[in-house]
């Protein structure tokens, strides 16, 4: 993390920080001062890590690992990458940056689709699959605007 923090020192980038490692209780105040939530994960499934940042009106760019695309439907609840690549992530920060209006719209988007993630919209889904796998609902995964 050094390496980063001097980098951006370098570019002279204001309002960077690097928070490391932090509690929970935490997590609340952090979303609240962030405008981005990157997630470069290279594995990952569901991370509720996503889901607070659509709570908390953050543009979110993260990378296309596990279920992830289906949470964030690129370009509809925010923009995707490819893995282990930053230019990618720098490159879709850059496009939200320079349209306030497309990332307004995303953050619309992404907070009215939590409810999808509700557990009473979840929980019999959840019963549904352990009863018998091989009936996942078709709706799994479906977005609501």
């Amino acid at each position: 993390m050094d390496r980063l923090k001097r980098l951006a020192r370098e570019l002279k980038l204001d309002g960077v920080s690097f928070t490391g490692a932090f509690f929970p209780a935490e997590a609340p105040r952090l979303y609240a001062n962030a405008d981005f939530f990157i997630n470069a994960s290279v594995i990952d499934n569901q991370p509720v890590s996503v889901l607070e940042a659509f709570a908390s009106g953050a543009a979110v760019v993260s990378t296309a690992t596990g279920d992830i695309a289906s949470m964030l439907e690129d370009g509809k609840l925010g923009l995707l990458v490819p893995p282990k690549d930053p230019q990618a992530i720098a490159n879709a920060v850059g496009r939200l940056m320079e349209n306030p209006a497309e990332r307004r719209e995303m953050v619309r988007r992404a907070c009215l689709s939590l409810e999808r993630f509700s557990w009473p919209r979840v929980r019999d889904d959840w019963a549904a699959v352990y009863a018998d796998p091989a009936k996942i609902p078709d709706h799994a995964g479906a977005h609501t605007e």
